[in-house]
């Protein structure tokens, strides 16, 4: 039978093998710097998990509605912004809404 010269070394380096862990890293998405000039970015804490819009590519993507229903009945401007984050498997979504918003222009 022929002894292979570092068996305590291949023993060692097996044990040591067996206790290493192999866990994916999952990196939880951190929420968007705030600003205020409208650079469309979109974040909040959802059951304490971070929430980013995403487009199906896995992309950051937002979609801002600002509609203007008239001066009728139920008219004036409405405002929904719906945040989804859109994967193969399913999509979850925040959505905000408004109506009858008084808008300033040219303000600062």
């Amino acid at each position: 039978m022929r002894r292979i010269a570092n068996t305590p070394a291949l023993l060692l380096l097996a044990i040591l093998i067996s206790f290493a862990e192999c866990k994916k890293k999952t990196e939880e998405p951190e929420l968007p710097p705030e600003t205020t000039t409208g650079a469309m970015t979109f974040g909040c804490k959802v059951n304490g998990k971070v929430f980013v819009p995403k487009d199906g590519r896995g992309r950051p993507g937002l979609f801002v509605q600002y509609v203007d229903l008239g001066s009728g009945p139920g008219g004036g401007w409405y405002l929904n912004i719906p945040a989804i984050d859109q994967t193969p498997a399913n999509s979850i979504g925040i959505n905000i809404a408004s109506d009858s918003l008084f808008v300033l222009e040219n303000t600062q």
